[in-house]
């Protein structure tokens, strides 16, 4: 029987990011941790926090793929918690 697992050799492999690139990551879920305390969870939107941090509103998906990767890491961060 053949196998059912769909392969998708297109899609790119995550590279880890070099040492500028984790201090940004860091930058940005810092600028969300203080939002979500000051503002409520509502407001660390991905385009809010790219503002805060002065980065291109594109520039943040680098880091994050979606808004729920980016509050995923605000919380690893408030619990200390890896990455």
């Amino acid at each position: 029987m053949p196998s059912l697992a769909v392969k998708n050799s297109s899609a790119p492999a995550i590279q880890p990011l070099a040492p500028q690139g984790e201090r940004r990551r860091r930058q940005l879920v810092e600028i969300a941790s203080r939002l979500v305390a000051d503002e409520g969870i509502q407001a660390a939107s991905l385009p809010r926090v790219a503002e805060l941090a002065g980065v291109g509103r594109t520039a943040i998906y680098r880091y994050f793929t979606q808004r729920e990767d980016l509050l995923a890491a605000v919380e690893n961060a408030f619990l200390g918690t890896g990455r």
